[in-house]
């Protein structure tokens, strides 16, 4: 028997009603389609029927486009007949405000809970489920949509379609779409939930502007972490994020928006990726169904030819935090034989020429034979290739990635630098080749890739967390040489003290006063993020305490006993955090950064710049810059920093940051200090 759908309130003069026939003619012509409605008799060729007990039978789901006020009884009258799916288009209900409207929305919640029908909206725009060739979305759909393995769930209709087209333009096969509307039976919670649980559903791609009460919290919670125990990947673009982002979420699904920040961390605790566009979610879910190779330690081959792909996927890696793979000395070593003089083996790889290669082994094969590499991506710089004969070289190069793709099975894409029209021979070639992707825009690729290849420290690229430098790289100094060399140097810091291991006696703390911050003392510039912080120790028993908890920490992400010199315990203080950074650039020379401090420095990038030698009133405005007026004792440190920096003790270090800088009323203290210097064998001018 044929799946039957339903259009109830159908309009001839109805957009809503136009484009759900249309859409369900176009993915299912063997569709059964039933206008209801008592004033017309046929409807773009369909005959109608006067009232939902007319059917012929019940429908597997219908479309409801009635007043508000009509559209309880129908919807009842519907789930008494156990439609499978009812899409509730009507709007009016909760988002309105208005006593009726909220009086409805509990009616329809209580009638929805107590049936078996699945009650969509009110205010959406429908559903879809591909692989079944149902369509049944009152509004304009790509028309060349494949059955696929991608899920979307939107509280927002009107933006539901963009992605289905977003999706569908990557090469994207769908497998179940629907509007959660107002969400007042199903949320979108419940939404991503049935989703996680579809056979077909690998990626789930969410569309989130809050959720209204602790219920459609505790659904998404379930939800994500059925997706979680699943291996299936949930993509989350939330709205609401601004101040007027979030008034105009509850005008519009009378959502609760809350914080970002601790959405944000909701969502990380659970495994989901959030991104900051759509764009961003779409190329998120394409990295995803390649599968990437996500085991520790593994990162991102970067395969580039001459021409500046490498040097900004480099610049891109960094920006978005993605690891990049780190080649064996094997690798190394044999990329050195096939690759021409003036190629660049580290990753990004840069290949100017292949000098040497055996039968069937080329740089790609060899950069795909490391363990590291968890994704290969190729950046490439000038336009797609075509069938012309100047483009053989072009093809070869595409027909190589394909083949070693498939041989070795690591995940694999092409990426443009920016976006580049396709070609009839790359449509073929993307046919003959579904396992690599073939997209645009790097920098968006970036942002996917980090979300699966994060890297959690900023060390410099050359070395892990305790790993000697090469030459001709850097080196960060644990906080207790960097607090000597600041002191030496004439720059106070802030009382503390270096203990060796976890138990810690009262003598050990003796002249310090509590509260204290208890930190790792190694060769790691960002010790928070590899949890070698904890802050608010009381006494010897509360530094035991974190000592132990930070050697946990900092060995669970690969610090080798060696490379841990010990715990600094330090004096808390409190007052106005900034950031002071000295750096040196090898072209433009040697400069100040001022700017917010602490947790503010990544979140509000607020900062000012100027090149050393510094003029008589920098300092003052580079103070006042970040609300720090006459204060003498922070101004003196720092010119006396830039001074040393220039030319004084600490002239020959690559970058010095202070981070905080605390200023209290009449003093201020260096609490936290990275210095990073040439590695010996560099050249420093």
């Amino acid at each position: 028997m044929a799946q039957a759908i339903a259009l109830v309130g159908a309009s001839q003069r109805s957009a809503f009603t136009r484009w759900t026939i249309k859409n369900l003619r176009l993915y299912g012509p063997d569709l059964a389609i039933w206008p209801v409605t008592p004033s017309h008799e046929l409807i773009e060729q369909l005959a109608t029927f006067a009232s939902i007990h007319d059917l012929p039978r019940a429908p597997d789901a219908a479309v409801v486009a009635v007043h508000r006020d009509r559209s309880i009884g129908i919807v009842q009258d519907l789930i008494d007949q156990q439609v499978e799916d009812i899409v509730l288009i009507s709007a009016g209900f909760s988002e309105r405000g208005d006593p009726i409207g909220m009086a409805l929305a509990d009616e329809l919640r209580d009638i929805a809970g107590r049936g078996g029908s699945r009650v969509w909206g009110p205010n959406c725009i429908g559903f879809a489920d591909f692989w079944r060739g149902i369509c049944a979305i009152a509004e304009p759909v790509p028309p060349d949509i494949v059955p696929g393995h991608v899920s979307i769930v939107s509280q927002s209709g009107a933006l539901m379609s963009n992605f289905m087209s977003a999706l569908s333009s990557e090469g994207v096969g769908l497998d179940w779409c629907v509007s959660s509307g107002n969400g007042t039976a199903l949320g979108v919670g419940e939404a991503i939930g049935m989703a996680v649980a579809r056979e077909k559903t690998r990626v789930v791609c969410a569309y989130v502007e809050g959720v209204a009460d602790q219920r459609g919290a505790a659904a998404l919670e379930r939800a994500l972490i059925a997706a979680r125990h699943s291996g299936k990947t949930a993509v989350v673009l939330k709205a609401g994020t601004s101040p007027l982002g979030r008034r105009a979420v509850l005008s519009h699904t009378a959502s609760i928006a809350g914080a970002d920040s601790v959405f944000a961390a909701f969502l990380r605790q659970h495994g989901a990726i959030q991104v900051g566009s759509a764009t961003e979610m779409v190329r998120s879910a394409r990295v995803a169904l390649m599968g990437p190779r996500m085991q520790p330690g593994n990162g991102v081959a970067v395969l580039g030819r001459s021409g500046g792909g490498a040097a900004l996927a480099a610049d891109l890696a960094d920006k978005t935090t993605t690891r990049l793979a780190r080649f064996s000395a094997t690798t190394v070593a044999r990329l050195r034989e096939i690759c021409g003089p003036g190629s660049f083996i580290e990753n990004p790889l840069d290949i100017l020429a292949v000098r040497s290669r055996t039968v069937g082994e080329s740089e790609i094969s060899a950069v795909a034979a490391d363990e590291s590499v968890g994704f290969m991506l190729m950046a490439w710089p000038v336009k797609y290739p075509d069938a012309s004969p100047e483009e053989k070289i072009h093809r070869n190069t595409f027909e190589e990635l394909a083949h070693v793709a498939r041989d070795s099975g690591v995940p694999t894409a092409i990426a443009s630098i920016a976006s580049a029209p396709s070609t009839p021979w790359l449509d073929e070639y993307r046919a003959r080749n579904p396992h690599i992707a073939v997209v645009n825009d790097l920098a968006t690729t970036f942002l996917a890739l980090g979300h699966f290849f994060p890297e959690e420290t900023r060390l410099p690229r050359s070395s892990e967390l305790s790993s000697v430098p090469e030459p001709g790289s850097s080196e960060v100094l644990s906080e207790g040489r960097a607090r000597d060399l600041l002191s030496a140097a004439g720059v106070g810091v802030v009382a503390g003290r270096v203990v060796r291991g976890p138990v810690v006696g009262t003598q050990a703390i003796a002249g310090l006063r509590p509260p204290f911050a208890v930190k790792v003392v190694a060769p790691i510039s960002h010790k928070a993020r590899v949890g070698g912080v904890v802050l608010g120790a009381l006494d010897a028993q509360d530094i035991d305490a974190a000592i132990r908890e930070i050697d946990r920490n900092v060995r669970a992400r690969g610090l080798s006993s060696a490379a841990i010199e010990g715990f600094l315990v330090e004096e808390m203080v409190f007052g106005r955090e900034i950031l002071v950074g000295l750096s040196r650039d090898d072209v433009w020379g040697k400069f100040l950064v001022v700017g917010l401090g602490g947790g503010a420095a990544e979140l509000a990038s607020r900062s000012i710049v100027r090149r050393l030698p510094l003029r008589d009133r920098d300092v003052d405005e580079m103070l006042a810059f970040v609300d720090i007026r006459g204060h003498q004792m922070a101004a003196r440190l720092v010119a006396h920093l830039a001074v040393q920096f220039e030319s004084g003790q600490l002239a020959s270090e690559r970058t010095i940051e202070i981070n905080p800088l605390v200023v209290t009323p009449d003093k201020c203290y260096v609490v936290d200090a990275v210095v990073i210097r040439d590695h010996p064998g560099s050249r420093i001018d």
